[in-house]
């Protein structure tokens, strides 16, 4: 997963930094429409759009790739760094995560598949530049075949035209495979940004909201935070579309009381966060398998007050950690495992594989499992539930309320030093409302539509 780090600049030329652990940021899609797990090849294609330049305006900067801090590329020599993993080199599988999170699954030996792949239903994932459509194919054609995933439904949309980056394809071969991996029925659309500034990235979100059948867009990147995100171009461009759910990586840096980053934490964007594994016994109070990720991000806002449904929470739950938020919105909203060192995933990068691990992992993998959430439900069903809620937001905290087995509550582990990095009962700013328990997550999320 990959690891953030944003440096400021002048709040009218923010810096979107990504520097990351393991991933890079990736836009792709794979999957079919109606074609669920169908072996045969399926459509792919990419359009190439812009010149790969974009002016500053107000709010906008440069986001900056680096390449990944812990990014552990595989050798003879390299020894496996779990010791139950059942994926390449001992690294987390697909099945692995599947069974962990108690999704839905039909299994076949030892190896689980999702009874609720995404079928017909679209992910979009944001990156910037780097990568080649040859590339990201033949790298997904690999992983494919490792693991007996189906052929990839996957479109490529460059905005870049052609601008590459080394660690930029690093982040869009993790996003592209893993969302793959994890909804391999639904289809995977990759916007690859014009350029590295955040007015760019508005453009791709503007043209990922126009395509059919998104009911997920996924954002591996984030800066830090600055005044103008909570105007109309930014805030109130999330805001427009409720009945999409936007998901972007709370960060790789650990907890920080002053500043999160953005757009994890707007309150129209579900922050997500980082845990730990140790085993894969689905999470329970009773083995602890599950805990904060180190370097997973959180903390109170610097300028989003606390939404409704945070402090709606709060009151019902009397919860302590909110309050001690002071008034200001909490990250990350839910977490799920991104810890390179302890339980990485692997990834195909220019035909080598290599372990990865950090919130940029675990952000297209909430997309898959809200793909598969808009099977379960249906298309309509899905997107006018989260319309009339007002977004995702809402909904995954009235679960916490009233349904609280959709998320494990992890309350082991620290993701810093600050005084609210500690996880604890209840909402905490080490992992929001928990990871999640995703049969349980569908059936009550399902029960708010009928």
């Amino acid at each position: 997963m990959k690891k953030m780090n944003f440096a400021r600049v002048s709040s009218s030329h923010r810096l979107l930094c990504f520097t990351f652990i393991a991933f890079s940021i990736l836009v792709s899609g794979c999957g079919g429409g109606g074609g669920g797990y169908s072996s045969t090849s399926t459509s792919v294609g990419t359009t190439n759009v812009g010149s790969g330049t974009s002016g500053t305006s107000s709010g906008s900067g440069p986001l900056s790739f680096t390449p990944p801090t812990r990014y552990t590329p595989i050798t003879n020599n390299t020894p496996t760094q779990t010791t139950f993993g059942t994926g390449y080199r001992g690294s987390l599988s697909p099945s692995d995560l599947l069974m962990h999170y108690s999704f839905p699954i039909t299994t076949q030996g030892s190896i689980a598949t999702p009874t609720y792949p995404g079928t017909g239903q679209t992910i979009v994932i944001i990156d910037g530049p780097g990568g080649t459509l040859q590339s990201i194919t033949s790298d997904l054609a690999l992983f494919n075949t490792y693991y007996n995933l189906p052929v990839c439904n996957f479109q490529l949309i460059d905005l870049s035209g052609g601008l590459q980056s080394a660690s930029g394809y690093q982040e869009i071969a993790l996003d592209v495979e893993w969302a793959h991996a994890m909804a391999p029925g639904a289809k995977i659309v990759l916007i690859k940004t014009a350029d590295n500034y955040m007015t760019s990235v508005m453009d791709a979100l503007q043209a990922a909201v126009q395509l059919p059948n998104v009911v997920a867009i996924s954002m591996s990147f984030g800066a830090s935070e600055f005044t103008e995100q909570t105007n109309s171009s930014y805030d109130g461009f999330f805001k427009q579309y409720p009945g999409i759910a936007f998901l972007a990586a709370a960060g790789d840096y650990g907890g920080n009381q002053y500043s999160q980053n953005y757009p994890a934490a707007s309150p129209y964007v579900t922050g997500v966060g980082g845990t730990s594994i140790s085993g894969l016994a689905p999470p329970s109070n009773s083995n602890l398998d599950e805990q904060a990720w180190i370097d997973g991000g959180g903390g109170p806002s610097a300028y989003e007050l606390m939404p409704g449904f945070q402090t709606n929470y709060m009151i019902a739950l009397n919860d302590a950690i909110l309050k001690a938020n002071a008034g200001m919105r909490a990250v990350p909203d839910v977490s799920y495992n991104a810890d390179p060192l302890s339980s990485p995933v692997a990834v195909v990068v220019n035909g080598t594989w290599s372990l990865f691990g950090g919130t940029s992992a675990s952000t297209p993998q909430w997309a898959a499992i809200m793909a598969g959430l808009a099977q379960y439900m249906g298309y309509s069903n899905y997107t006018n539930l989260l319309k009339n809620a007002g977004g995702l937001n809402p909904i995954l905290y009235q679960l916490a309320i009233n349904h609280s087995n959709s998320f494990y509550n992890v309350t082991t582990g620290r993701n810093g030093t600050c005084a609210l990095c500690t996880a604890a009962t209840n909402y905490n700013d080490a992992t929001g409302l928990g990871v999640p328990v995703v049969a349980n997550l569908y059936a009550n999320f399902s029960s708010y539509a009928h």
